[in-house]
């Protein structure tokens, strides 16, 4: 009993100390990346907490280099622009806008992530259920038709002008060739501290 009772302050302490020592984890915020183009640079802010799983398939491509050096292959005035076709990268094979990554992802459809405005950015598709990969497109305006058909992730926050600059650059119609061709790479600038994995389909 002794021996219990002087160790019983020193275990106290420790104990105290040991709480005093804990951190509370970094608030959690979603992820922010840079659309760095020939025109200009926008910011577009990623909403990982509506749709992780299509934010980390987008962040690990990011971050294996997949978007660097890419050209828009479809730029449709009034509508979107349409970028991560990897055969638009020099030297690639095969015909601009039916590239992707070998694999497909789920969509993920939220009802607070609406094509209800300029800058809104989701993944564009094969117009089937389930069939997302790297391709994604930017929009003009507001594009109603496509909500709950396409995933909706993530927003231009800063660079509206350089949408505008790309709009003006594109063809009238999809079916024409680009007046000019604008390229793009993508970098992550933040992102929550863990491990990004993704679910294929």
């Amino acid at each position: 009993m002794k021996i219990l009772s002087r160790c019983l302050p020193l275990m106290l302490i420790f104990l105290c100390a040991c709480q005093h020592t804990y951190v509370k984890p970094q608030q959690y915020e979603n992820p922010i990346a840079l659309i760095e183009t020939d025109l200009g640079t926008m910011k577009i802010e990623l909403y990982e907490d509506k749709a992780p799983n299509t934010v980390s398939n987008f962040i690990v491509l990011t971050e294996a280099g997949y978007y660097k050096n890419m050209i828009f292959h479809s730029v449709i005035k009034g509508l979107a622009v349409k970028g991560g076709c990897p055969n638009t990268k020099e030297d690639a094979k095969g015909p601009f806008g039916r590239g992707g990554p070998g694999y497909f992802i789920e969509d993920e459809i939220h009802p607070e992530l609406r094509n209800n405005r300029r800058g809104m950015i989701s993944m564009s598709n094969l117009s089937k259920k389930d069939t997302n990969g790297s391709q994604f497109l930017i929009l003009f305006d507001k594009a109603p038709f496509l909500d709950d058909k396409s995933t909706v992730f993530a927003r231009v926050i800063e660079g509206l002008e350089v949408l505008d600059l790309i709009e003006k650059a594109g063809q009238a119609r999809e079916n024409l060739p680009l007046k000019r061709e604008i390229s793009f790479s993508i970098k992550i600038v933040s992102k929550n501290n863990i491990e990004y994995k993704f679910n294929k389909k």
